[in-house]
């Protein structure tokens, strides 16, 4: 299932976070793929982090960054937190985001990164 809300309201976090666990309670095995903007400030860390206090198990968050992190601009990228990804997902995305950072990203700016948050 691929969750892509808008992230118009300032508690769409919360919203999807719910939406997400009460998902895993009536389809535990599915695999569901949420994505999250990177915008300036910690709203998507504390996304991640409330989803990996969950005991959830089977996380793997993959982000893009166009910019740096702390830069004001507006979307500096793009975060997908899998849970139940298929086997060896996070290797096959692994140097698709890297390709696609040297595809997107001003010189020395940003990066890609994929990583278990939550392992079996």
């Amino acid at each position: 299932m691929l969750v892509d809300p808008p992230y118009e309201q300032p508690d769409e976090f919360e919203r999807v976070e719910s939406a997400l666990l009460a998902a895993l309670k009536r389809w535990a095995t599915g695999t569901y793929a949420v994505w999250y903007p990177l915008k300036h400030g910690p709203a998507a860390d504390r996304f991640v982090g409330r989803m990996q206090a969950t005991g959830v198990r089977r996380q793997l968050v993959a982000e893009l960054h166009v910019r740096h992190a702390d830069s004001p601009v507006g979307l500096n990228g793009s975060g997908l937190l899998v849970v139940n990804p298929p086997w060896q997902f996070d290797e096959r995305l692994r140097p698709a985001l890297h390709w696609l950072h040297a595809q997107l990203a001003e010189p020395g700016q940003g990066g890609a990164a994929v990583g278990w948050r939550v392992g079996e």
